[in-house]
């Protein structure tokens, strides 16, 4: 990965009209502006980030699960316990990642396999430092 040191500036054509994009380090920002034209609009990765990971949050369960109440509910609060930028992922993923992909995955997928066994219910997370989490959740009796 190359670090951004200097602006980068690249033309974009968005409907049929020509822009300049640019990633600015100093901020860091998103800048742009039509071509020939002087104003600039410059947008703070943090905003974007933060706006981006809100609209996820906002996202309504998927209407073609055909959910119940009850696990709507579950959905819904297994996601209330999910941090800031932290994504839950399913067991079938892993699994295959844990195969085909970086070690941290088969790791997981045997910590999974382990509070499975134990006839435990777990959330595979993947967090937002990129390490993967195998969360035993509590069954009410």
């Amino acid at each position: 990965m190359t670090r951004l040191n200097k602006a980068v500036y690249r033309e974009v054509e968005l409907d049929g009209n020509s822009y300049v994009v640019g990633l600015d380090p100093d901020g860091p920002s998103l800048t742009i502006r039509k071509k020939r034209y002087h104003e600039t609009t410059a947008i703070p990765l943090d905003e974007i980030l933060a706006y981006s990971v809100e609209k996820v949050e906002e996202e309504e369960p998927d209407t073609e699960l055909d959910l119940n109440e009850d696990e709507e509910a579950e959905l819904s609060e297994r996601k209330r316990g999910l941090q800031l930028g932290e994504r839950e992922i399913v067991p079938a993923d892993l699994e295959m990642w844990a195969k085909t992909a970086d070690k941290k995955f088969a790791v997981a997928w045997q910590e999974y396999k382990k509070v499975r066994s134990k006839y435990n219910v777990a959330q595979i997370i993947w967090c937002l430092n990129g390490s993967i989490e195998v969360r035993e959740i509590p069954v009410a009796d």
